[in-house]
């Protein structure tokens, strides 16, 4: 299992690796977020396409009640950026597998 981090975590990576030059304004961001800080939560990501390309990559703070905590839509233009690449889109198919290993474990062979 995924360890949970608190918002103020998710905050810190976004900052330091996610959008270092800040093309989300991310001090309106994360704004009226100060009383969440240490509530635990997960990134949700959301990628949508537009005639096959990535169109925007919606990435959103979310506690355990679904509540959407922080949250910000990048553009097309904003996906161009090197960091957003490599270290949000890049990576997904790169972070821990349990859910695939789970998932791959109960699969049957068909290779008989």
């Amino acid at each position: 299992m995924l360890r949970k981090r608190t918002l103020r975590e998710w905050e810190e990576l976004w900052r330091a690796k996610w959008d270092i030059n800040d093309y989300a304004d991310l001090d309106a961001v994360f704004a009226h977020t100060e009383a969440y800080k240490d509530v635990l939560c997960e990134v949700e990501i959301r990628i949508m396409t537009k005639d096959g390309r990535i169109d925007t990559a919606e990435i959103s703070l979310v506690d355990d009640q679904g509540t959407v905590l922080a949250g910000y839509e990048y553009t097309m233009l904003e996906l161009g950026r090197v960091e957003l690449e490599q270290e949000v889109i890049a990576p997904l198919n790169l972070w821990p597998e349990d859910e695939e290993e789970e998932t791959s474990s109960e699969s049957p062979d068909f290779s008989a």
